[in-house]
């Protein structure tokens, strides 16, 4: 791996499982290949950590309190940071494996839906609509959450319907091919030239213009914005 935990593109295995990740997790290893995340990163991490340190002491902490900004749990808040990355703050770009909770693309979070409601039946999740397009729901913790949940999704796909006249989908992604790109990705990054990399695509013809295709369909994803 190089220094930013990036495996080496020669070696599929140094992947890992990937036929296991969510589409968060393949969200998040496009996006920390950009090199304008990894700057943002570098250039706020210690005011971040000094700032983290200081409320820590203040509160009584120790200096093992204060997580590094070389440690994987490390976040870095930076400016526009939910315009630019679609993250509250930034997770250490140097790891992939972030828990998955920690991957989330603010517009696939549920945070603001959170309501808190009397009356509550036990048979199924209570509604409430909260803004035009929101709606919160209010779940109980002593019954078994199976139900509740699938009668939320029932409710919420009706919602969705009567409200934006359609049922979205989440796109359909060719997870097949993901792990080519980044596997081009980062033989580009390394120097390879267009016919070096040919050799490792399997989905697509092996020829250099082709690899050059494909790397501009690789760049795409670590600017979209995965809705």
């Amino acid at each position: 791996m190089n220094d930013w935990g990036i495996p080496d593109w020669r070696n599929l295995t140094a992947y890992g499982e990937t036929l296991d990740w969510e589409v968060y997790r393949w969200r998040w290893e496009f996006y920390r290949r950009r090199g304008d995340l990894r700057e943002d990163y570098e250039r706020n991490k210690w005011e971040h950590y000094e700032l983290c340190r200081d409320v820590i002491l203040e509160e009584g902490g120790t200096l093992s309190d204060v997580i590094h900004p070389e440690d994987k749990r490390f976040k870095v808040a930076v400016e526009n940071c939910p315009e630019k990355y679609g993250y509250t703050s930034l997770p250490n770009p140097r790891f992939g494996d972030h828990r998955l909770s920690e991957l989330y693309p603010l517009h696939d979070c549920e945070s603001d839906l959170s309501v808190v409601l009397p009356g509550f039946n036990g048979k199924t999740s209570r509604e409430v609509r909260v803004g035009e397009n929101t709606y919160g729901f209010v779940f109980n913790l002593e019954k078994p959450l199976g139900p509740q949940l699938e009668a939320a999704k029932e409710n919420l796909e009706r919602a969705q319907i009567a409200v934006i006249g359609e049922k979205k989908q989440r796109k359909r992604r060719h997870k097949g091919k993901y792990l080519d790109y980044l596997r081009v990705l980062d033989a580009r990054a390394s120097g390879c030239s267009w016919a070096e990399i040919s050799k490792i695509l399997i989905h697509s013809a092996a020829d250099a213009q082709n690899a050059r295709d494909v790397h501009k369909q690789a760049e795409a994803l670590c600017f979209n914005s995965w809705s």
